[in-house]
């Protein structure tokens, strides 16, 4: 099994339409879930709305229920980095929780770390790879990629989001991005000890005001070109099993 998980059901519209569902259920009454096939590989599909608090629950939920080998996140992220556009995609190599500070208790823990756990969160770079590969012969889009903060912040002001960057993230290099949802994802992964990939595209460049109004519509669009790179993936990895 394998779980895909948006943020918003835009997000995770594409595969369901194009899966044969077999489950349709709620969590707590509140956040649909589907069950079923999709390009071969048994899925299930979830959102879990803007809050990492949120997100933790729905995914250790679909977790602890469906046993998935490993979670897709799907969706949206701000970009901070100059060289990361409206409109592209974002792959993430880690990711950071943005607003943890257990500092003050000692012990060597670090901003954004939850103590007796990693300071970050690694992706699979095999998983990773295989998408950029699958990219450059389809889609032929411009990824990026590189560490994502996650928050219960949506940052709209540059200085803000520069401020917790130099004060808490200085180490950080390359290509960053932001979201509010996928640290709660990853966090549960982590926990329940499930790999994971993020594939978001790039709805809003921070600073830029006059992308908000753009924003639903660019998040929108990009998604079948996120399904079409994740329904490959999972067509080559079915191949791969069978060889």
């Amino acid at each position: 099994m394998i779980l895909i998980i948006g943020t918003t059901e835009d997000d995770i519209f594409y595969f369901k339409n194009r899966m044969k569902i077999t489950e349709k259920s709620t969590i707590a009454s509140k956040y649909p879930y589907y069950v079923g096939t999709f390009a071969g590989k048994d899925i299930c599909l979830a959102y879990s709305g803007y809050s990492n608090i949120a997100s933790a629950v729905v995914a250790s939920a679909m977790i602890a229920r469906h046993h998935p080998y490993i979670v897709i996140c799907v969706g949206t992220v701000s970009a901070f980095s100059e060289n990361l556009d409206q409109s592209e995609l974002f792959i993430a190599e880690r990711v950071y929780l943005g607003d943890i500070d257990f500092t003050p208790l000692g012990g060597g823990t670090r901003y954004g770390q939850i103590k007796e756990m990693p300071a970050f969160y690694s992706s699979e770079e095999d998983y990773i790879k295989l998408i950029e590969t699958i990219n450059s012969r389809t889609e032929n889009l411009h990824i990026g990629r590189g560490p994502l903060i996650s928050t219960n912040v949506f940052f709209k002001n540059r200085k803000k989001a520069n401020e917790l960057l130099n004060s808490n993230f200085a180490h950080i290099e390359s290509t960053t991005a932001f979201d509010t949802e996928a640290g709660g994802v990853i966090t549960a992964c982590y926990v329940h000890e499930v790999p994971w990939l993020l594939l978001k595209a790039v709805n809003y460049q921070i600073g830029r005001d006059e992308q908000l109004l753009s924003s639903l519509r660019v998040g929108i669009e990009a998604q079948p070109h996120i399904g079409n790179l994740i329904e490959t993936l999972l067509e080559e990895l079915v191949h791969s099993f069978d060889n």
